[in-house]
């Protein structure tokens, strides 16, 4: 008869706390014995398949569970017993926070205790002294014992904001949105709401914020003066990480996303919601709406892009300005109205792209912004006037856009009944439509649409031809009133039956260039119908097949001014 006790089984699971209802113990006993484990919730038995075993014990909750471990042969032999003390905690960090929202926190000189219910991860305890250090006034430093922080200050320190973390405990509870400091508010200041959303009035134009887990909405009424106080995120060196804000206005819609934001060293984290303000413009501009947001003093700048919504400035040109900085226009043309298009941008960068009525800026810095059309310059030579009393007597168009940096490729022409179908790879930026021309000879081009499309544009179907005869087809980019550079060329025949006309959109003589011509009459039938010489510098028409009633009065609107341009030229001569 077997007498002998098995081995005393080994456990390998370690002592540990966790925040699970079960946990696995695993170890090695006799080959093929029954292991019981008890202290758990309940008792919990398994078999040691070949030596090992792993069994699942529910724990009892929020109590030290020390478990016992024995193995019993076939013989009903039992071993001696091992144990492992195992921790259930599944409570979240909680704090008894400085403060009562009544006053300003304010540590005197010496140490101040803040003592957590739970002790912390390392990970945890750092976010907490970081999140101190942004919201104190002066320089404190940190020790822990325990779950108990001790903070030490060596002068008066002064907490003006709330300060609130995110914290996981060593059992990986997770506390979010924790307040540690309570001070009160200014009366002129708020905070969201517990759904991250705040109204900047003219009682309270100041909205705190100081949760990092916030995702912030604010309404800024009317023409307040609003300020976003982000100063719980930032260090005396000027940067720091801030939550996502999205900020709605009449003057301009801002789209902060959780960034790093950097200022000079000693900004005060406070971000001025956008406010209509003055800015210089290049000589012979008209200024459409110029906003200053950020930080008037100097640029802040974000690791990931901020997008700046201008409200009914489509098709404008835009710029911005800081002090120290001369007012530079932005040409660059977003390749898409997204945040991967924004944080695509290189470190400073900006774009720009017209999104329905309104002007999109994708920026990674705040200063002034400012949208504007350009205008004509005055150039008057000696002699009279034509007596005119339109204004535009002995002016000279001017465009100041920059043309754009290549031509397009046409890569294929595809001949349809009656059609053709083209299609190109983009010029290079800046731009701001392409332009389509036709000939019935090689190397002349005869009609032109003066836009069938913006920026991004690569295909047109050009619908209207006469069946049975050749085209020669190329394409040329614009960016405002500069023309690009023409495309190679392609032909291509249409089936289909005879047209007489052409096709809708196209007119003779429309190139997108003033023709070099001596005699008046020709002159005027050939300068461009693109907007290369009109007095704003804009598309006049964005042509297309189903535009054929306003033909007409738009190619009036178009020669009326250049009309008097020619006028005045050949006068003075």
């Amino acid at each position: 008869m077997d007498k002998t006790a098995p081995a005393t089984p080994a456990i390998t699971t370690p002592a540990q706390t966790v925040n699970t209802d079960t946990i696995h113990i695993i170890g090695t006993a006799e080959a093929n014995s029954t292991i019981t484990i008890t202290g758990g919730a309940s008792t919990t038995t398994g078999t040691a398949t070949g030596g090992n075993y792993d069994i699942t014990v529910t724990l009892t909750q929020n109590v030290v569970n020390n478990l016992s471990v024995t193995a019993k042969d076939a013989a009903s032999n039992v071993s001696s017993v091992t144990t492992v003390a195992i921790t259930h905690d599944n409570t979240a960090p909680t704090v008894n926070n400085l403060g009562d929202d009544s006053a300003d926190v304010v540590l005197s000189a010496g140490d101040t205790s803040l003592v957590f219910n739970e002790i912390l991860s390392d990970s945890s305890k750092t976010v907490v002294q970081n999140a101190l250090t942004t919201g104190a006034d002066k320089t404190l430093t940190y020790s822990w014992t325990g779950a108990a922080l001790t903070i030490t200050a060596t002068e008066t320190t002064t907490f003006a904001n709330d300060v609130v973390v995110s914290v996981t405990d060593l059992a990986g509870n997770t506390a979010t949105s924790l307040l540690i400091v309570d001070s009160s508010l200014a009366a002129t200041q708020t905070t969201p709401d517990s759904d991250g959303e705040a109204t900047a009035d003219t009682d309270s134009p100041e909205v705190v914020i100081t949760d990092p887990e916030d995702e912030v909405t604010v309404t800024v009424d009317g023409d307040t003066e609003a300020k976003i106080d982000v100063s719980s995120f930032i260090y005396d060196d000027g940067d720091g990480d801030i939550p996502k804000i999205t900020i709605n206005s009449d003057n301009a819609d801002v789209q902060i996303p959780a960034t790093k934001v950097t200022g000079p060293t000693g900004w005060d984290g406070v971000i001025a919601a956008p406010t209509i303000t003055t800015v210089t413009l290049p000589s012979g501009s008209t200024l459409g709406e110029a906003i200053e947001i950020g930080y008037a003093a100097d640029k802040l700048t974000f690791d990931e892009a901020v997008r700046i919504l201008l409200p009914n400035q489509a098709g404008k040109k835009v710029g911005y300005s800081r002090p120290g900085t001369d007012f530079t226009e932005i040409t660059s043309i977003c390749t898409a109205d997204t945040q991967e298009a924004g944080d695509a941008l290189v470190a400073d960068g900006e774009c720009k792209i017209d999104v329905g009525l309104d002007l999109v800026i994708w920026t990674k810095h705040f200063t002034k912004f400012a949208s504007y059309t350009q205008t004509t310059n005055n150039s008057n030579s000696g002699g009279g006037g034509d007596g005119l009393s339109d204004g535009l007597a002995g002016k000279t168009p001017v465009c100041n856009d920059t043309k754009p940096g290549s031509a397009p490729i046409l890569l294929s022409v595809v001949a349809g009944i009656n059609s053709v179908t083209l299609n190109w790879s983009t010029a290079s930026n800046p731009t701001s439509y392409y332009l389509v021309t036709y000939g019935t000879k090689s190397g002349s081009q005869q009609y032109g649409n003066p836009n069938v499309g913006p920026a991004g544009t690569t295909s047109y179907t050009i619908n209207g031809l006469s069946g049975g005869t050749t085209y020669y087809f190329r394409v040329r980019a614009g960016n405002g009133c500069a023309p690009g550079d023409f495309s190679n060329e392609l032909s291509s025949s249409p089936s289909g039956g005879f047209v007489a006309e052409p096709p809708a959109g196209f007119e003779p003589g429309v190139l997108g260039a003033t023709t070099e011509e001596t005699d008046q009459t020709s002159l005027v039938a050939q300068i461009s119908a693109t907007p290369s010489l009109t007095p704003t510098g804009q598309v006049l028409a964005d042509k297309s097949e189903n535009d054929t009633g306003n033909k007409n009065y738009l190619w009036l609107l178009l020669f009326i001014p250049l009309y008097f341009v020619v006028r005045g030229l050949f006068k003075k001569g």
